[in-house]
């Protein structure tokens, strides 16, 4: 099990540029590690797809992004009141 003791307050949500660990080129949900159910709920929203950890503070898996909109009112309905959700592209540089 991770430690949480350098994680932010999990009550908050960071923006994504801020989480190492989340692939930058795929639609993704996340919660924090230390809200309880967590983890059960991100199992439940997110399955077939596994559950990762980035920065050792936060569960996320990547998903479809026509997911992506029920997302939110899942992690509701399995106990946790916010998680966040996106799809990070890659811009070109020119």
């Amino acid at each position: 099990m991770n430690s949480t003791a350098n994680c932010p307050d999990a009550s908050g949500l960071p923006d994504f540029t801020n989480i190492h660990g989340i692939p930058s080129n795929v639609s993704t949900g996340f919660v924090p590690i230390g809200r309880n159910g967590s983890y059960e709920a991100m199992s439940a929203c997110c399955f077939p797809s596994n559950i990762s950890i980035a920065d050792d503070c936060y569960y996320w898996c990547e998903m479809p992004t026509e997911s992506l909109a029920s997302f939110g009112s899942c992690l509701m309905r399995n106990g946790i009141e916010k998680g966040m959700t996106g799809t990070h592209e890659r811009v070109p540089l020119t």
